[in-house]
């Protein structure tokens, strides 16, 4: 069986990285997926998912939380295992911005 899955961008999902210590991942964004199930059960899916918004709540066992926001135009592209995402790309804003101001500087001769 094969179908397609377009996700429309106001969709916004969670995914709870660790329950012990409370971390998820809360994104809302966009994609086109090809989904498809063979006779044995086995699933594929192929496509990128890119982000509108999100924030990752890192907590250390409640001693420190931490929110990060996600980048605009971060992804997670999958080719095949759903579970294994190929290319993940998903920058805390705090980093995209250091990274482009790094990328700008201009090193000495």
């Amino acid at each position: 069986m094969s179908s397609n899955l377009e996700i429309a961008p106001d969709a916004k999902f969670t995914v709870q990285i660790d329950p012990k210590s409370g971390d998820y991942l809360t994104v809302s964004g966009s994609a086109k997926l090809d989904i498809d199930i063979d006779r044995s059960g086995k699933q594929s899916v192929n496509g990128t998912y890119e982000v509108k918004s999100g924030n990752y709540q890192v907590s250390f066992y409640g001693l420190v939380k931490k929110s990060f926001s996600i980048e605009p135009g971060s992804t997670v592209t999958c080719l095949g295992d759903l579970w294994m995402p190929t290319l993940i790309s998903l920058l805390p804003m705090w980093l995209g911005h250091h990274l482009q101001h790094l990328l700008q500087m201009k090193l000495p001769h």
